[in-house]
């Protein structure tokens, strides 16, 4: 893998595994008009987005979760091809949220007054527990534990921990995963690091279930790594993110470099690739950051290529040895690639 000579101001973060898990864890001056035309584009705004029905199952065994989801809107203002991208892993909250959006209703967006298919992106919570509910007793026991045999480099303990630790709400989804980043800081790779921390972040910008010094040591990290693995576009979203939480000057100072190197790579020349493996779900999401793309495939089968893009959706056959090129009036675009479970391939980017 090409990797992009960006060098990162610090090292990543230790977040604190210990002693927070508790019974309270808890939307310039006008310048001078331009005289070359410019395409006007508004997004879909929701109109009619009716609540989820809460799966039975888990409501009755206090079980809660979120699904995020990526989909189209189409010019009639109705949801298509969506797909879940991330969620707490229950599968009965994911089939409630994907019924859910087929049934709601948007603007649909607007390029220059007309009504055009453009893509959106929702999350769900499933959520029974009110603000402040934090984490039961049970949970903070084991967690505790499993924080300690992580500490102690008690891997076998830790496993064990961890397979029989009972998550039940979002608070306590939260923080298991800070504890999986901390496992896989000692026995995994900066992907599984980066999973977790997404997890444990939960798609928040603000700090509803980790106290906000964690959360924004949480941001911090994640940043970091979506840096040393080359997730470029979704680094700059979470830098977004940072800006808006107070974190200390000189740690953004310190970052800063690495924020500009990013954009500066965005409209060069060079050419970077980034390895994937395709999940067990068939599918492979990536947020790109140039316009011109080729996927390469190592070992397994990739069947076919979807683009969500801010102003249009496609969808076609993979092709080897195929350089595709997006439009620059399509905004920015997520891939999926979908195909066997297991299967390995390199993703270059390029600009045309």
């Amino acid at each position: 893998m090409q990797k992009i000579g960006f060098v990162l101001a610090f090292l990543l973060l230790a977040i604190p595994s210990t002693g927070n898990a508790n019974e309270n864890i808890q939307p310039d001056d006008e310048a001078e008009a331009p005289q070359t035309q410019l395409d006007v584009f508004t997004g879909p705004k929701p109109m009619d987005l009716k609540p989820p029905t809460y799966p039975r199952k888990e409501r009755r065994q206090g079980k809660e979760g979120w699904v995020q989801l990526n989909f189209m809107v189409s010019a009639e203002g109705k949801p298509y091809e969506v797909v879940v991208t991330d969620s707490t892993g229950i599968e009965a909250f994911e089939t409630a949220a994907l019924r859910t959006v087929t049934g709601w209703t948007f603007e649909p967006a607007l390029m220059d007054g007309v009504p055009i298919d453009a893509g959106s992106s929702f999350k769900i919570k499933f959520a029974l527990s009110g603000p402040g509910t934090g984490a039961r007793s049970s949970f903070v026991r084991g967690y505790k534990k499993l924080s300690k045999f992580i500490s102690d480099d008690d891997k076998e303990s830790a496993d064990a921990e961890l397979a029989g630790l009972n998550v039940q709400n979002l608070y306590e989804d939260a923080y298991v995963n800070l504890a999986r980043y901390n496992y896989y800081k000692k026995w995994g790779d900066e992907r599984q690091q980066l999973a977790a921390l997404r997890r444990a972040i939960a798609h928040e910008t603000d700090a509803n279930y980790l106290p906000k010094k964690v959360f924004v040591s949480a941001l911090l990290s994640m940043f970091m790594l979506e840096v040393v693995t080359q997730d470029f576009a979704r680094a700059l979203a979470t830098w977004k993110v940072l800006e808006t939480q107070g974190v200390d000057e000189r740690k953004m100072t310190a970052l800063q470099g690495a924020v500009d190197d990013i954009l500066t790579l965005t409209g060069d020349d060079r050419t970077y690739d980034v390895s994937g493996t395709i999940g067990p779900s068939s599918s492979w999401y990536y947020r790109l950051l140039k316009n011109s793309f080729s996927v390469h495939v190592a070992s397994g089968v990739v069947a076919e290529i979807r683009l969500r893009c801010k102003k249009k959706y496609v969808f076609f056959p993979y092709e080897p040895d195929i350089q595709y090129r997006i439009s620059d009036n399509s905004g920015s675009c997520g891939i999926e690639l979908v195909g066997d479970p297991g299967t390995t391939f390199s993703l270059v980017q390029s600009r045309s």
